[in-house]
């Protein structure tokens, strides 16, 4: 997300990228499938939520897939024109098919993304998903 956005980035889009792992493991399917990256960015706002203002604003790259009032879009190749993109909401329930509320919880937290937000490698570990006794 903030490589795509042109943030700055540290460890923690390691956790992003463990996340996305650790769903398509459990699902067979890629997460977040789409060759555009304007469709990348709409399927994850669909199973995430919204991109938070001050990301976007930030974002030195943003204005290739967001209008000035951060409306996401992308350019038509065939008819040179934009595109709005309207997001259909999702899970990552639905995506995933489990119910395991801990694991939910566990994928969710590392796809958090604002990075701000995300745990270190130590926070995730010690995540109660990985210590609960029925995984033991």
């Amino acid at each position: 997300m903030r490589v795509i956005l042109g943030l700055p980035y540290d460890e923690k889009i390691d956790l992003w990228s463990l996340g996305c792992i650790v769903a398509e493991l459990c699902s067979g399917e890629v997460l977040f499938p789409n060759e555009a990256v304007a469709m990348i960015l709409a399927r994850i706002v669909a199973v995430l939520g919204p991109i938070e203002t001050e990301m976007l604003k930030k974002g030195q790259e943003t204005h290739k897939y967001f209008t000035k009032e951060y409306d996401l879009y992308h350019l038509n190749e065939e008819s040179n024109e934009i595109e709005y993109i309207i997001t259909e909401e999702s899970s990552l329930e639905e995506q995933l098919q489990v119910s395991d509320e801990l694991f939910l919880d566990f994928v969710r937290t590392l796809l958090e993304i604002n990075p701000l937000r995300r745990p270190t490698a130590l926070e995730a570990l010690n995540h109660p998903w990985l210590s609960s006794s029925s995984y033991n």
